[in-house]
């Protein structure tokens, strides 16, 4: 495989010295020097494209980067080096990254020289959205000072996955916990087998004598010790996801306020003490996590928050993604196989679109089989409007009219499969899914 390669400027320098050399054979003019100069140049910058190429495809490439929370800097940097005595000059470069990523600091492509025994350092920065993105590897060109000759493009270091995770709100969380407590609504506690002490009680005939409370019998009165056990609700959470998903500015689309909001309220309702999970669908996926009580459930959630994958999770696409989000039978014994024989409270959340909501009505047979099924349509559309000039605004409500009124048949199509589903902006969302853990 040829490594270097000409272009246009050395055919025409080439006939520049051929002509010089020429002018001076038939003592036209004295140019053969100048004429033979230029050939040996052009075949001396060829002997080091050579070497440079061979040099620049044998440099040290090590890509790391720093930021993981959605919203803040995520920062890569890449640092090569050329262990060789060969100088590399002028090597266009540029980074690969996904589309949907907006880079906040530096370029994504330029000039640079790596001097031999060297090193250079590229940095640029991302604005951090959720989920998990391939950055890299660098893309280089190699090419010599006077653009004679280009060698092959070669890719500089690995890709790397680059994870954010959802930005939870702790405010909104202990806004949520106090408004449970002062509504008298916490986890309950109740009579029976555990290891906290609940309270003392008359003996009764079959109770265990290491139950007795000795010191009540000391006094005279045969009595023995109850111990706590705590109450905790199943709750599934379901992120359906496709293309409309990304819709919207950036930082603003249906995915990151659901992963926020998921993230928040998993959060919420780890403290509770509840069992908590959660599912994606999407086209061509169906990834979930075990039922997990506690903390335990809600890093679980998050880690898979973080690693939802923007082209197989959202923007797949061919004949297995839309056979396999069609499919009822298979999610529904899914979800099955993932839950325990308790009672299941699913929450939905997903936005209003044609794939979704189908596949959400697909899950209408758990109802029968004692889960409980409730919906939350997003509508994040709504932000955004005091950016926009008066026209805009005037285009924008028409759109959002006609996005709201597409939510409303979908959210009736789901009622009359007998799911609970409601039609919610995204900062009443957390609220509205409160109340609804809040009366399980």
């Amino acid at each position: 495989m040829e490594v270097v390669r000409a272009t246009r400027r050395l055919l025409a320098l080439l006939l520049v010295g051929g002509l010089l050399i020429s002018l001076d054979v038939v003592g036209v003019a004295r140019t053969g020097a100048l004429g033979m100069a230029i050939v040996i140049s052009i075949l001396a910058l060829r002997v080091y494209t050579s070497l440079a190429q061979t040099a620049l495809a044998t440099c040290r490439v090590r890509g790391s980067y720093k930021g993981f929370v959605e919203g803040g800097d995520v920062d890569v940097e890449y640092e090569v080096c050329n262990d060789s005595i060969i100088p590399i000059a002028f090597v266009e470069f540029s980074l690969s990254y996904p589309q949907y990523l907006r880079m906040s600091k530096g370029s994504r492509g330029g000039l640079i020289a790596i001097p031999p025994r060297g090193c250079i350092e590229y940095r640029v920065s991302f604005k951090g959205r959720v989920g998990l993105h391939r950055i890299g590897p660098l893309r280089a060109v190699l090419r010599d000072p006077l653009g004679l000759y280009r060698g092959v493009e070669l890719n500089l270091g690995h890709v790397m996955e680059v994870r954010v995770r959802p930005r939870v709100s702790e405010r909104l969380v202990r806004a949520l916990l106090q408004a449970s407590r002062a509504s008298g609504i916490s986890r309950s506690r109740r009579p029976g087998e555990g290891v906290e002490f609940y309270s003392v009680r008359d003996y009764r005939q079959g109770d265990e004598l290491r139950r007795v409370f000795w010191k009540a019998l000391a006094r005279g009165k045969l009595a023995v010790k109850e111990f706590e056990s705590e109450t905790s609700a199943y709750i599934l959470f379901i992120l359906a996801l496709d293309e409309t998903t990304l819709y919207g500015p950036y930082l603003e689309t249906p995915l990151e306020h659901a992963s926020r909001i998921l993230a928040t309220i998993a959060d919420y309702a780890s403290r509770r003490g509840d069992n908590i999970a959660l599912l994606i669908m999407g086209p061509g996926v169906l990834e979930g996590t075990r039922f997990r009580r506690g903390r335990r459930g809600y890093v679980e959630v998050l880690n898979l928050l973080t690693s939802i994958d923007y082209e197989k999770h959202i923007l797949r696409t061919g004949p297995e993604a839309k056979a396999m989000i069609g499919d009822g039978a298979k999610i529904v014994k899914y979800i099955k196989s993932m839950c325990p024989r308790e009672r299941i409270n699913v929450i939905i959340l997903t936005p209003a679109s044609e794939k979704t909501i189908n596949v959400i009505k697909n899950l209408t047979p758990l109802r029968n089989m004692g889960f409980s099924l409730n919906t939350f349509i997003l509508i994040p559309q709504l932000y955004g409007l005091t950016k926009l000039s008066p026209l805009e605004v005037a285009v924008y409500r028409l759109k959002v009219y006609n996005d709201i009124k597409r939510a409303y048949d979908k959210a009736r199509e789901l009622r009359s499969n007998g799911i609970k589903t409601v039609i919610v902006t995204p900062w009443e969302t957390p609220s509205r899914i409160m109340a609804t853990l809040n009366s399980i």
